[in-house]
Protein backbone atom coordinates (compact mmCIF):
# COMPACT_ATOMS: atom_id res chain seq x y z
CA UNK A 1 0.00 0.00 0.00
CA UNK A 2 1.01 3.61 -0.85
CA UNK A 3 2.86 5.27 2.23
CA UNK A 4 1.87 9.05 2.97
CA UNK A 5 4.74 11.47 2.48
CA UNK A 6 5.03 15.01 2.36
CA UNK A 7 6.34 17.46 -0.72
CA UNK A 8 6.73 21.48 -0.63
CA UNK A 9 4.56 22.68 -3.37
CA UNK A 10 3.69 26.33 -4.29
CA UNK A 11 0.77 27.93 -5.84
CA UNK A 12 -3.18 26.96 -5.89
CA UNK A 13 -5.25 23.75 -5.14
CA UNK A 14 -6.89 22.85 -8.04
CA UNK A 15 -6.82 22.10 -11.82
CA UNK A 16 -8.95 23.61 -14.38
CA UNK A 17 -8.94 23.71 -18.40
CA UNK A 18 -7.02 26.58 -20.21
CA UNK A 19 -9.05 29.54 -21.34
CA UNK A 20 -8.53 31.45 -23.78
CA UNK A 21 -7.66 31.97 -27.01
CA UNK A 22 -5.50 30.28 -29.31
CA UNK A 23 -3.48 32.31 -31.66
CA UNK A 24 -2.84 31.94 -35.48
CA UNK A 25 0.62 30.70 -34.72
CA UNK A 26 -0.61 27.33 -33.11
CA UNK A 27 -3.33 26.66 -35.38
CA UNK A 28 -0.61 26.95 -38.22
CA UNK A 29 1.77 24.93 -36.45
CA UNK A 30 -0.61 22.23 -36.00
CA UNK A 31 -3.14 22.02 -38.67
CA UNK A 32 -0.08 22.63 -41.09
CA UNK A 33 2.96 22.00 -40.10
CA UNK A 34 4.15 25.54 -40.23
CA UNK A 35 7.43 26.86 -38.32
CA UNK A 36 5.93 29.57 -36.02
CA UNK A 37 8.77 32.04 -37.10
CA UNK A 38 8.09 31.45 -40.73
CA UNK A 39 11.00 29.45 -41.87
CA UNK A 40 8.88 26.80 -43.83
CA UNK A 41 7.43 23.71 -43.51
CA UNK A 42 9.07 22.04 -40.89
CA UNK A 43 6.49 20.74 -38.01
CA UNK A 44 6.16 21.58 -34.91
CA UNK A 45 8.18 23.23 -32.13
CA UNK A 46 8.04 20.88 -29.05
CA UNK A 47 5.98 23.03 -26.21
CA UNK A 48 4.90 26.02 -28.84
CA UNK A 49 1.12 25.55 -27.66
CA UNK A 50 2.67 26.51 -24.24
CA UNK A 51 4.87 29.24 -25.68
CA UNK A 52 1.47 30.65 -27.44
CA UNK A 53 -0.12 30.85 -24.14
CA UNK A 54 2.00 32.37 -22.54
CA UNK A 55 2.36 35.25 -25.36
CA UNK A 56 -1.66 35.38 -24.93
CA UNK A 57 -1.30 35.91 -21.66
CA UNK A 58 1.02 38.82 -21.77
CA UNK A 59 3.33 36.84 -19.45
CA UNK A 60 6.07 37.19 -22.72
CA UNK A 61 6.22 39.71 -26.06
CA UNK A 62 6.01 38.84 -28.98
CA UNK A 63 10.10 38.95 -29.57
CA UNK A 64 10.76 36.67 -26.33
CA UNK A 65 8.17 34.04 -28.36
CA UNK A 66 10.33 34.68 -30.92
CA UNK A 67 13.76 34.37 -29.87
CA UNK A 68 12.46 30.98 -27.59
CA UNK A 69 10.85 29.80 -30.88
CA UNK A 70 14.30 30.06 -32.60
CA UNK A 71 16.64 28.84 -29.80
CA UNK A 72 13.72 25.51 -29.92
CA UNK A 73 14.22 24.98 -33.42
CA UNK A 74 18.52 25.40 -33.30
CA UNK A 75 18.72 23.54 -30.13
CA UNK A 76 16.08 20.80 -30.64
CA UNK A 77 14.52 21.28 -27.38
CA UNK A 78 11.22 22.28 -26.24
CA UNK A 79 10.15 25.92 -26.78
CA UNK A 80 9.83 26.66 -22.63
CA UNK A 81 13.05 25.34 -22.06
CA UNK A 82 14.41 27.92 -24.47
CA UNK A 83 12.58 30.90 -22.94
CA UNK A 84 14.62 29.91 -19.53
CA UNK A 85 17.58 28.84 -20.81
CA UNK A 86 17.46 32.47 -22.55
CA UNK A 87 16.86 34.12 -19.53
CA UNK A 88 13.85 35.14 -20.51
CA UNK A 89 12.27 34.31 -17.38
CA UNK A 90 12.74 32.13 -14.28
CA UNK A 91 11.57 28.74 -13.64
CA UNK A 92 9.43 30.10 -10.75
CA UNK A 93 8.10 32.86 -12.57
CA UNK A 94 7.27 30.56 -15.54
CA UNK A 95 5.91 27.83 -13.00
CA UNK A 96 3.75 30.20 -10.95
CA UNK A 97 2.51 31.49 -13.63
CA UNK A 98 1.09 28.19 -14.91
CA UNK A 99 0.41 26.99 -11.82
CA UNK A 100 -2.03 29.81 -11.45
CA UNK A 101 -3.79 30.05 -14.59
CA UNK A 102 -4.32 25.59 -13.80
CA UNK A 103 -5.28 26.15 -10.22
CA UNK A 104 -2.80 23.99 -9.31
CA UNK A 105 0.37 23.68 -7.33
CA UNK A 106 3.94 23.65 -8.68
CA UNK A 107 6.95 21.58 -7.87
CA UNK A 108 10.44 23.14 -8.65
CA UNK A 109 13.49 21.65 -10.53
CA UNK A 110 15.67 21.90 -6.99
CA UNK A 111 12.51 20.23 -4.62
CA UNK A 112 11.95 17.49 -7.56
CA UNK A 113 15.44 16.01 -7.90
CA UNK A 114 15.18 15.75 -4.09
CA UNK A 115 12.23 13.20 -4.19
CA UNK A 116 12.52 9.37 -3.84
CA UNK A 117 9.56 7.68 -4.63
CA UNK A 118 8.28 5.14 -2.22
CA UNK A 119 8.03 1.82 -4.78
CA UNK A 120 4.54 1.42 -3.95
CA UNK A 121 3.35 4.40 -5.67
CA UNK A 122 5.02 3.18 -8.52
CA UNK A 123 3.36 0.14 -8.99
CA UNK A 124 0.25 2.45 -9.17
CA UNK A 125 0.94 3.57 -12.35
CA UNK A 126 3.18 1.84 -15.09
CA UNK A 127 6.11 2.53 -16.22
CA UNK A 128 4.71 2.93 -19.88
CA UNK A 129 2.14 5.26 -18.75
CA UNK A 130 4.21 7.28 -16.42
CA UNK A 131 6.20 8.20 -19.90
CA UNK A 132 3.44 8.84 -22.48
CA UNK A 133 1.90 10.78 -20.71
CA UNK A 134 5.13 13.03 -18.37
CA UNK A 135 3.49 12.49 -14.91
CA UNK A 136 5.42 10.66 -11.77
CA UNK A 137 3.40 9.76 -8.55
CA UNK A 138 4.94 11.87 -5.91
CA UNK A 139 2.79 11.12 -2.71
CA UNK A 140 -0.49 9.32 -1.29
CA UNK A 141 -2.37 10.97 1.43
CA UNK A 142 -4.10 7.59 3.41
CA UNK A 143 -6.76 9.68 5.11
CA UNK A 144 -7.93 11.60 1.94
CA UNK A 145 -6.67 8.27 -0.17
CA UNK A 146 -5.33 11.00 -3.00
CA UNK A 147 -2.45 10.24 -4.77
CA UNK A 148 -0.14 13.35 -5.92
CA UNK A 149 1.69 12.96 -9.14
CA UNK A 150 3.89 15.72 -11.28
CA UNK A 151 3.41 16.28 -14.68
CA UNK A 152 4.95 18.35 -17.50
CA UNK A 153 1.91 18.94 -19.31
CA UNK A 154 -1.30 18.99 -17.94
CA UNK A 155 -3.63 20.24 -20.52
CA UNK A 156 -3.08 17.71 -23.19
CA UNK A 157 -5.82 15.38 -21.48
CA UNK A 158 -8.27 14.86 -18.42
CA UNK A 159 -5.29 13.28 -16.20
CA UNK A 160 -7.07 13.06 -13.13
CA UNK A 161 -10.08 11.45 -13.75
CA UNK A 162 -7.89 9.03 -16.27
CA UNK A 163 -5.39 8.32 -13.63
CA UNK A 164 -8.20 8.16 -10.97
CA UNK A 165 -9.67 5.20 -13.28
CA UNK A 166 -6.42 3.37 -13.33
CA UNK A 167 -4.84 4.22 -10.37
CA UNK A 168 -8.66 3.22 -8.32
CA UNK A 169 -7.90 6.27 -5.90
CA UNK A 170 -10.51 8.13 -4.69
CA UNK A 171 -8.60 11.52 -5.61
CA UNK A 172 -5.70 12.52 -8.06
CA UNK A 173 -4.16 15.70 -7.47
CA UNK A 174 -2.03 17.07 -10.10
CA UNK A 175 1.46 18.97 -9.58
CA UNK A 176 2.65 20.99 -12.25
CA UNK A 177 6.66 20.92 -12.79
CA UNK A 178 9.30 21.43 -15.65
CA UNK A 179 8.48 18.71 -18.57
CA UNK A 180 12.13 17.49 -18.32
CA UNK A 181 12.13 17.46 -14.37
CA UNK A 182 9.51 15.02 -14.62
CA UNK A 183 11.46 12.71 -17.13
CA UNK A 184 14.51 12.59 -15.06
CA UNK A 185 12.49 11.81 -12.44
CA UNK A 186 10.74 8.74 -14.17
CA UNK A 187 14.14 7.55 -15.19
CA UNK A 188 15.68 8.08 -11.80
CA UNK A 189 12.22 6.13 -9.78
CA UNK A 190 11.75 3.12 -12.54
Amino acid sequence: EPTEERLDVQGEDSHHEWKGKIGLTERMVYTHGVDPIGRGDIGPIPGIKLLERLLADGFIAREQYERAAIYARRRSIRAEEALLELGETEEAALLGHLATRLRTQFVSTEKLAQVKVAPALLKLIPQRVAERFVICPVLYDRTSATLSVVAGEIDAYDIEKELALLTKVRRVRVLLARYNAVLALIRKSY
